[in-house]
C-alpha cells in the first residue's frame, strides 16, 4: 500500500509540473504574438507617417495661363499672303471638230450572207425548210424491198465522200420501202456534211419514230441541232445516243 500510494503522488506530482508547463507555454505564445501585433502597427504608423512628409515636399503646381485670343488680324494678314489659285479654263467645246473626227472614221461595211461566229465552222444558218420525206406506199413489195435494199447498199460508202450523190440514192431508197431506220440515218449523216442541219433534223426523226432506240438517231439529230446553236436540244440527243452505245465521236463533240 505505501508503494501504492507513492505512485499515486509521483503521478499527482508529474500531472501538476505538465499543466504547470503547458501553462507557461500558452503564456509565452500569447505575449510573442501580441509582441509581432504591436511592431506590425508601429511599423505601418512609421510608413504612413513618412509618407505625409513625402507628400508635403512636393512644390504646388502653378495653374496655366490662360492662352491669349487669336488676333483676327493677324490671320487675315497671313491669308493675304497666300498666293490666288487660278481657276482652270473649260476646254473649247468645239462641235465642228467633233463632227469632223467621225466623219474620219472608216465605214462598216455588212457582211453579206450569214454570219458564222468565229472558232465554230460547223455553226450555219439554214433559212430553208426541206421538202418533206416521201410518203410510204401503200404496200412494199418484194422486188421494191429487194430494189430499195440495193440502192442502200450503194449510197453507204459514198456518204462520206460523195454525200449528194448517196443523198439522191437514199431518196429513191426511201421510196421503193420507207420502213427502215437505216437508209434514214445514212441520209441524216450524208446532209450533216453537206451543212444542211434541218434536213439531218427531218431525217433523223423520221428514224426516232420508227426506232425509238436508234443511237445514229440521235447522234446526227444531236450533232444539226449544235449546227443550228440549238445546243439544249444537241446535249440531250447527243446525251441519250452516249447511254445507248458509247461513241468516241460523241464524245469530242460533247
Amino acid at each position: 500500500d505505501i508503494k501504492k500510494r507513492a505512485a499515486e503522488m509521483d503521478e499527482h506530482t508529474r500531472k501538476l509540473d505538465r499543466e504547470k508547463a503547458a501553462k507557461e507555454a500558452r503564456a509565452r505564445g500569447k505575449t510573442a504574438t501580441q509582441e509581432y501585433i504591436e511592431k506590425k502597427l508601429k511599423a505601418e504608423a512609421e510608413e504612413a507617417a513618412d509618407d505625409e512628409s513625402d507628400d508635403s515636399d512636393m512644390p504646388d503646381l502653378e495653374e496655366p495661363e490662360p492662352s491669349q485670343p487669336a488676333n483676327d488680324a493677324d490671320e487675315l494678314s497671313d491669308d493675304s499672303d497666300m498666293p490666288d489659285l487660278d481657276e482652270p479654263e473649260a476646254p473649247a467645246e468645239n462641235g465642228d471638230d467633233e463632227l469632223s473626227d467621225d466623219s474620219d472614221m472608216p465605214d462598216l461595211e455588212e457582211p453579206e450572207g450569214p454570219v458564222v461566229p468565229q472558232g465554230d465552222p460547223d455553226l450555219v444558218d439554214e433559212p430553208d425548210e426541206y421538202p418533206p420525206l416521201p410518203q410510204p406506199p401503200a404496200k412494199v413489195t418484194e422486188g421494191a424491198e429487194t430494189e430499195a435494199a440495193t440502192l442502200l447498199s450503194e449510197a453507204k460508202p459514198l456518204v462520206g465522200s460523195e454525200p449528194e450523190k448517196a443523198i439522191e440514192l437514199l431518196m429513191k431508197s426511201l421510196a421503193l420501202d420507207p420502213r427502215g431506220t437505216r437508209c434514214l440515218t445514212l441520209l441524216a449523216k450524208a446532209h450533216v456534211k453537206l451543212k444542211a442541219p434541218k434536213a439531218a433534223i427531218q431525217a433523223a426523226t423520221g428514224a426516232l419514230l420508227r426506232n425509238p432506240d436508234s443511237k445514229e438517231g440521235y447522234k446526227w439529230r444531236g450533232k444539226a441541232y449544235a449546227m443550228l446553236g440549238q445546243f439544249s436540244e444537241a446535249n440531250v440527243d447527243l446525251g441519250k445516243a452516249q447511254s445507248i452505245d458509247f461513241d468516241d465521236q460523241i464524245y469530242d463533240w460533247l
